[in-house]
């Protein structure tokens, strides 16, 4: 990822929030795109998008020696399968909702219909 490589070489102070200032709007963008519409299914194609994120948290300084999902933690970040998976259930609860919403309105359309035409 050409952002996460521009980050590594120009950004000297590679501390915590700093670092963190500049993954979340310039490269998990990128990672995240259309997010709910391709959602890898493959184990080989979601590991080469996780990659950029373990990637972004060896760059960070004082983080070294600690496994990655201790480094996640420190971070307040999730692995992106498990953004992956927020997303669907995000999209699943809109078009519910959106459907709920839709035979509500419906009946109370068909109640004011009545009342109307009854007097």
């Amino acid at each position: 990822m050409k952002v996460l490589g521009m980050i590594k070489r120009t950004i000297r102070f590679k501390d915590l929030r700093v670092m963190l200032s500049l993954y979340k709007p310039l490269v998990r963008p990128y990672v995240e795109c259309c997010i709910s519409v391709w959602n890898p299914h493959y184990k080989k194609d979601k590991e080469l998008i996780e990659k950029v994120q373990r990637r972004f948290t060896k760059m960070i300084n004082n983080m070294e020696g600690k496994p990655y999902e201790e480094k996640l933690y420190c971070l307040k970040l999730w692995t992106l399968d498990e953004r992956r998976n927020r997303q669907d259930l995000i999209e699943v609860f809109k078009g519910t909702l959106h459907s709920v919403e839709k035979t509500l309105i419906q009946k109370a359309y068909c109640v004011y219909y009545y009342y109307c035409k009854k007097t």
